[in-house]
């Protein structure tokens, strides 16, 4: 191995474990979408696998925690990469993909957050391993699964699969897991339950791929998580106009705020709606109006701002052409009390994709919603917002979620704030093509 792929795969390691042999994939990171997810599992396997040619030691024995897009993605890798070692894989809910499977109201496109990078468009994840093309979250839950039931049949080795986990703790300084689930197998693409059973085993590597879990929860809103099915998008079949509520300035909120407010939208097309005429000329100098707003998020709503009124003044008037009659929507916007947003400039500032900071102010300058910095309760109080229409995005605790997986919760703490200061996981492919065994 030359030394630049040693320093790489060391790098990708170190940002990766959060106790010795135990690795974190991506509950920390910002870029949360499911492709990068992927990338990230490919990432890491790619260098465990470059590391145990180094040394000469592979392990024998991984376990994988958490059966959604992303630990099936390493659950995978490990067998390309590790066709002799004995996977465990552990999944709380009753089914693979749990989130989005039956979610028929989200679309899912790989790279669309990163628009308009150029490749962001393509509807193909072009992954080695469990490969997919754009759809609604269901679709693509579908064609995972079924290209992961049928690459562990091309390997000949399924994983020990445990389903239902009623109970699971990992304790981090000897790497043993202690759960109690149900032993399933996977047949032809679809789940075979056998019994349940207790155990506790003490493995080479853990894959902690618990994800971000769901998001928080508040008693004013009846409105569902953001991966359940809904009616958002459906114009009223009584004739009234229905007043929302949706609260939070992250990707989620920004798309059902985008959802409610503008007449057959779908995050697959809108690019091509609101730039027809030149869109390759227009994503040039959007690339470089993104590039000026990482650089600087404190500019970034007077530099979007200074592009609707120059050449970009079109994509206002063909969103306000769009705006739905039967919908209206307030924005709330105020954060926790250390976070607290106080105007429509602060929005910007935050993780939101490109994408969606464009369309909310694209919104804001149509007249599409009204923006509100109150307290929670007050605003739905005082604009009178039934609680099946008040939408709390407030994003989801992924640290809650993995101090439930370990004994020690005070070394998970001190790992977690650890890891949020060293480097981030790359969302860069970085292994060589033709890295990954696929049959």
């Amino acid at each position: 191995m030359d030394d630049d792929r040693l320093k790489r795969a060391t790098s990708i390691k170190d940002s990766y474990e959060l106790f010795d042999g135990i690795f974190l994939l991506g509950s920390l990171q910002s870029g949360v979408t499911v492709y990068n997810q992927q990338v990230r599992a490919h990432n890491l396997i790619w260098a465990l696998r470059r590391l145990a040619d180094e040394s000469g030691i592979e392990p024998s024995s991984v376990a994988v925690v958490g059966g959604g897009i992303g630990g099936l993605t390493a659950t995978a890798c490990l067998h390309s990469m590790f066709p002799e070692a004995d996977v465990t894989l552990f999944e709380k809910q009753w089914e693979l993909c749990p989130l989005q499977l039956g979610s028929d109201n989200r679309w899912v496109h790989p790279r669309i957050y990163e628009w308009p990078e150029p490749g962001s468009r393509s509807p193909s994840s072009g992954l080695p391993l469990l490969n997919w093309s754009e759809g609604r979250a269901s679709d693509v839950a579908r064609q995972v699964i079924s290209r992961f039931s049928n690459l562990v049949s091309a390997f000949q080795a399924s994983p020990e699969l445990y389903l239902g986990t009623r109970h699971l703790k990992v304790e981090h300084s000897n790497r043993v897991v202690e759960w109690l689930g149900t032993s399933t197998e996977l047949r032809n693409g679809f789940l075979n339950y056998l019994s349940a059973s207790g155990s506790k085993r003490k493995f080479d590597v853990i894959v902690l791929a618990t994800g971000f879990g769901v998001e928080r929860t508040s008693p004013v809103s009846e409105a569902g998580s953001y991966w359940q099915n809904e009616r958002l998008a459906q114009p009223s079949f009584d004739g009234r106009r229905t007043n929302y509520l949706v609260s939070g300035y992250g990707d989620g909120a920004l798309v059902d705020l985008a959802r409610l407010r503008i007449s057959r939208f779908r995050q697959d097309t809108i690019v091509y709606e609101l730039f027809p005429d030149q869109l390759d000329v227009d994503e040039v100098e959007l690339c470089e109006l993104k590039s000026k707003i990482a650089a600087d998020p404190k500019v970034a709503f007077d530099t979007l701002s200074g592009a609707f009124d120059g050449p970009f003044a079109r994509v206002v008037e063909k969103v306000r052409q769009r705006l739905r009659s039967d919908t209206s929507v307030v924005m709330h916007l105020s954060g926790s009390p250390k976070q607290r947003k106080t105007s429509i400039s602060d929005v910007f500032s935050g993780n939101a994709s490109f994408l969606n900071k464009v369309l909310f102010l694209a919104l804001y300058r149509a007249g599409g919603f009204t923006p509100c910095f109150d307290n929670l309760e007050e605003a739905v109080r005082d604009y009178g917002i039934e609680p099946r229409c008040v939408l709390v995005r407030h994003g989801t605790d992924p640290v809650d979620v993995l101090k439930r997986t370990f004994h020690d919760t005070k070394a998970v703490h001190d790992a977690v704030c650890k890891m949020r200061t060293n480097k981030v996981q790359s969302e860069e492919r970085c292994w060589a093509p033709g890295s990954f065994r696929t049959s």
